[in-house]
């Protein structure tokens, strides 16, 4: 079926488009991505202390979405994803990268699936009430060190971090295959 991936930059997470929160370093084309080219790009959280997160701004209308990313371990074992539509979290979840499974999930619902070469996506699913996925909506991806759960306050060793690649937000229940995209949305017929 035809789908779009609303969110620009995809696989930049170095562009201005991805508002960098507590995050020092991202290293673009650091490791091989999932696609088999050296794409991915490294998040690695700075040496004070506080959330280390990179988010989007990109609005969309009401109604059911996705929120996938692949990410692979790079010192930091956990990845949270989080989606707040200006009232409330919609998706709120923390994926452990080394074991591939979900080990907290506070809104939304989640999966986790392997893609070879230490790579998961990491997806989940959310509904925002009507009218509220506008200029408020944050998409957030956030690397997490081993005790963490969710939006944890910690200090980086300026080293460790989460590798990423290939971004996608969705008006649909489940997420499909990637749609790369850079300075506007892209549909798949």
């Amino acid at each position: 079926e035809a789908r779009t991936n609303l969110l620009t930059y995809s696989s930049e997470f170095d562009n201005a488009a991805w508002y960098k929160g507590g995050t020092s370093t991202v290293t673009t084309n650091a490791a091989v991505s999932p696609s088999g080219e050296s794409t991915a790009d490294i998040i690695i959280p700075s040496e004070t202390s506080g959330t280390h997160s990179i988010a989007s701004t990109t609005p969309h209308g009401s109604g059911t979405f996705s929120f996938s990313v692949y990410a692979k371990a790079s010192g930091y074992p956990r990845l949270g994803l989080r989606v707040y539509d200006g009232t409330a979290y919609q998706i709120r979840v923390t994926f452990d990268l080394l074991t591939g499974t979900v080990v907290l999930l506070e809104a939304g619902t989640a999966s986790i699936t392997p893609v070879g070469n230490g790579w998961y996506r990491c997806s989940g699913t959310g509904t925002s009430v009507s009218g509220n996925m506008g200029a408020g909506a944050s998409w957030i991806i956030e690397p997490l060190p081993s005790t963490a759960t969710v939006q944890k306050d910690f200090t980086g060793d300026g080293t460790s971090g989460v590798y990423l690649w290939g971004a996608q937000i969705e008006q649909a229940s489940a997420a499909s295959s990637y749609i790369p995209t850079t300075t506007a949305a892209v549909t798949r017929n």
